[in-house]
């Protein structure tokens, strides 16, 4: 019987364990992602910025061949191509951002969903756990009623029969009958 418990114990502490164990990964992964979320949110920063520059330039280089060959930008063509290059560049940059963006609301979505599985881990360790608890109380209580069902003058008898056939049980019969009168 006592083998038994402890088996049961030493079943749920390594449910528990796995459990723990799964969370804690869980966890670590859920802060793998969100770093990688800042980083790429850092990138986006950095792209943007240097789009801005790079559109800035192409946009003075634009205007400077424009007044080199004559071509008056505040007005006409000159002004409408200007423009639609503006707009161009600006959603190329902002089609990056967006981009990137998705990129970052996916890794949230990730991270919270590691995090959501590793309690769920951790939950269902927690309910194996208890199986295992209830399992080994209602073994010990059977084995228990076994033995108390025994007739109670042949107390040595119902020892012997109760330890019948298992393994080592020899070692456990003689301690018991040496030491056995002092328990009665």
């Amino acid at each position: 019987m006592v083998t038994s418990v402890m088996g049961t114990g030493m079943s749920m502490w390594s449910s528990y364990m796995a459990g723990r164990a799964a969370k804690q990964a869980a966890n670590y992964n859920a802060a793998i992602k969100e770093q990688k979320r800042e980083l790429i949110g850092q990138a986006m920063a950095a792209e943007t910025t240097e789009g801005h520059k790079q559109a800035r330039k192409m946009k003075a280089s634009q205007r400077a061949a424009y007044l080199k060959g004559g071509t008056t930008t505040s007005s006409g063509t000159s002004l409408a191509v200007l423009v639609e290059q503006a707009g161009k560049m600006e959603g190329d940059i902002m089609e990056r951002r967006r981009t990137r963006m998705l990129q970052m609301a996916g890794l949230t979505s990730e991270a919270a969903q590691l995090r959501y599985q590793g309690k769920l881990a951790a939950m269902g360790a927690g309910a194996s756990a208890g199986a295992s608890a209830m399992s080994g109380a209602s073994d010990a209580i059977s084995k228990y009623q076994a033995y108390q069902a025994q007739p109670s003058n042949s107390s040595q008898q119902s020892w012997d029969s109760y330890n019948a056939g298992k393994s080592n049980s020899g070692q456990v019969v003689s301690n018991y009958s040496q030491y056995g009168s002092l328990l009665r």
